[in-house]
């Protein structure tokens, strides 16, 4: 991965892009790392609450920026998923954005550029980052006999897949033998979804969500329902707006290589053969409308700023929809 030299940007404010919260992210440290008798205690790192980016937070880094480092030549701002900025909040901070200190970095970072507002957009210098072009191939040289259950995590989540290469073959494979190979109850799989948040638990998290999804669909709509009530049982377990936007996303890969296996003879371009083959859905009838409506659904929760979804009503639609799409 090509690192940025920061030290040509002084008095710049800059929006890393990528498809990947966890590629930005490491793009930034990186290049951070990669800084010259750099402080940390000149660096405020932003990170959403709740799901936004708070005025308060604005307010935090006006007084930070109004000061000239203390240990280095320079402060560095970075503000993480700057998408989920509201108007108050960018409004807030259009001068800076536009007009930093000269000792001033400000670097903002988004999977979800169409999603930044607009005038935070004509403000900040554009950098696209990609992911290695052979990263595919490293995970297939790893992992030979186990490389259907991983390929989905280069589309998905690039600190998972950054993860299952950075660890031993015989830990991810234990993973996948405990969480997929391996038979475990309902009430195991939902324990799994309230772990904290890691690139190994997220992994864990992902095989835990689909299994769910073959349990849910093989019940009858009275045990349906029931399964339902447990699942949101957990809701105080979770941050609500994340888990809500993540089960959106994975359901969204499914129904696209659903729509892929069904429509197509192109099975290549799947991102995941082995969960259509894992849930069956060939046997299953396909609402192709009810699916290209429930995209819409979960794209519109995968792209909010707002954190005040009711999670309950929340919930019972995010399966009920997926029941009405995969009927026996």
């Amino acid at each position: 991965m090509k690192i940025l030299n920061l030290n040509n940007y002084k008095g710049t404010s800059l929006c890393i892009v990528s498809d990947f919260n966890e590629l930005n992210r490491i793009f930034v440290m990186e290049s951070l790392n990669n800084v010259k008798n750099f402080n940390k205690l000149d660096l405020l790192d932003i990170k959403p609450k709740n799901g936004n980016i708070k005025i308060s937070q604005i307010r935090e880094l006006q007084e930070f920026l109004s000061y000239k480092p203390n240990y280095s030549d320079k402060k560095i701002v970075i503000i993480n998923n700057i998408h989920s900025m509201k108007l108050e909040s960018a409004n807030a901070m259009l001068k800076i954005i536009e007009e930093p200190p000269n000792y001033a970095i400000v670097i903002g970072t988004t999977n979800n550029w169409n999603n930044v507002i607009n005038t935070i957009k004509s403000r900040m210098l554009k950098v696209n980052v990609s992911i290695s072009s052979d990263l595919y191939e490293q995970l297939k040289n790893k992992f030979k006999d186990n490389i259907r259950y991983v390929k989905l995590f280069i589309k998905y989540d690039y600190g998972i897949a950054n993860y299952i290469l950075s660890n031993t073959k015989e830990e991810v494979n234990d993973i996948i033998e405990n969480y997929i190979i391996d038979e475990k109850d309902f009430e195991f799989y939902l324990k799994t979804l309230t772990f904290e948040n890691n690139e190994k638990n997220n992994m864990i998290k992902t095989f835990a969500y689909f299994k769910i999804l073959k349990y849910l669909f093989n019940l009858k709509e009275i045990d349906f329902i029931d399964k339902l009530d447990e699942i949101n049982s957990i809701k105080n377990d979770v941050e609500k707006l994340s888990f809500l936007k993540n089960i959106s996303k994975l359901s969204s890969i499914l129904i696209r290589d659903t729509l892929v296996s069904k429509m197509t003879s192109k099975w290549k371009y799947m991102w995941n053969l082995n969960l259509i083959e894992f849930l069956g859905i060939e046997n299953y009838k396909f609402d192709v409308s009810c699916a290209l409506d429930t995209l819409t659904y979960f794209n519109g929760i995968i792209n909010s700023r707002v954190s005040n979804y009711n999670f309950n009503m929340e919930i019972y639609t995010h399966f009920i929809r997926l029941r009405q799409i995969y009927k026996k």
